[in-house]
């Protein structure tokens, strides 16, 4: 087993990425998170609450879509 700790991310490259918000949901996100939601039906128990990271990033449908399944919880929504 290595012992080296995994490669950090450039501090300039991240800020860049988290300065450059999209004005919409990259399609892929869209698509993979449409696809997730099959799989959220082996939640037999519905949460309490939720947190949605970034969801201009992960999906604005994706984020209809946990909101309408999800009616009854409580959603907090974590924009960094």
């Amino acid at each position: 087993m290595s012992h080296e700790l995994p490669p950090t991310i450039d501090p300039a490259a991240a800020l860049r990425w988290q300065q450059a918000a999209p004005a919409a949901s990259p399609w892929l996100h869209e698509e993979v998170a449409r696809r997730m939601q099959e799989r959220l039906d082996w939640i037999v128990k519905p949460p309490q609450r939720w947190c949605h990271w970034q969801p201009v990033r992960g999906g604005l449908q994706a984020h209809a879509l946990l909101r309408q399944r999800y009616a009854q919880s409580e959603c907090l929504v974590y924009e960094a």
